[in-house]
């Protein structure tokens, strides 16, 4: 027997000081399959917002005591509200409104009169861009969390640069700040063994002229005169002319399983 899992609708909660339109966006919405919830001003949608953590808000502009635009930027600053899928409803169909919208944080603008057809499509539209962004954030913690445990990190390197961009965990592996990510490559080779950099330095400067590619062991030393050992792999992406325009690469700490054996 197979049990079907029904997701449960999204809430959208409505926010406009005109009880009319308010009613109209609300049943609108509500017979296209959404949960609705309503606030009549912009302090009351921060409150519905703190306790109901909608999926969209369809935000007015127009508002008294605390317009659309303070609401949005208010909404961004807050804890979970950083992702959430703003619609912002507007009468001002002009290009400065629209610009201080998205300046504020919206995500989307619609104008009035509302085509309600028009304002369901927006809003479905909008709430798979944020499933596909929740999906995205997700995967990308997952693998920072297996890289964090694997003490694996990737760096890159583009044709002109003179510096390598390097993850967090590569720069926690070799002792930099991780707040400063691009890297000089003279910067890294430092952190390379004595006995070790002149074959990761060549290594490096035959996999940017295409004449090598693969893996490379060596040891790090870090600020404190440890040792590690670590195992770079890297991967060239070629140009029309067969020439490597980017390097990826990744480090990764082995020093126990260098240890083991």
């Amino acid at each position: 027997m197979t049990t079907d899992t029904v997701s449960a609708p999204a809430r959208i909660l409505v926010v406009d000081d005109d009880f009319a339109t308010r009613f109209l966006m609300g049943e609108a919405l509500e017979q296209a399959g959404f949960r609705i919830e309503q606030a009549e001003n912009g302090r009351q949608a921060l409150d519905v917002f703190e306790q109901l953590r909608p999926d969209l808000i369809a935000l007015d502009v127009m508002m008294p005591e605390m317009d659309g635009f303070a609401t949005c930027k208010e909404l961004r600053q807050r804890s979970g509200g950083a992702q959430i899928p703003i619609l912002m409803v507007t009468g001002l169909d002009d290009y400065e409104s629209i610009n201080q919208a998205f300046m504020a944080g919206a995500t989307d603008f619609i104008t009035k009169p509302i085509n309600f057809t028009l304002l369901e499509y927006r809003v479905r539209y909008l709430l798979r861009g944020s499933a596909t962004m929740v999906s995205l954030h997700e995967s990308e913690r997952r693998l920072a969390t297996a890289q964090r445990i694997a003490r694996l990190g990737s760096w890159d390197w583009s044709r002109g640069q003179d510096y390598l961009h390097l993850s967090r965990e590569v720069c926690e592996i070799v002792g930099l700040d991780p707040r400063m990510p691009n890297v000089p490559f003279q910067v890294l080779i430092n952190r390379v063994h004595e006995r070790d950099r002149a074959q990761v330095s060549n290594w490096f400067t035959a996999s940017r002229e295409g004449m090598v590619s693969g893996g490379i062991s060596h040891r790090l030393v870090d600020v404190g005169g440890n040792e590690c050992y670590v195992r770079q792999q890297i991967e060239a992406v070629l140009d029309a002319s067969g020439c490597p325009a980017r390097l990826y690469g990744t480090l990764q700490d082995i020093t126990e399983l260098h240890q083991a054996e």
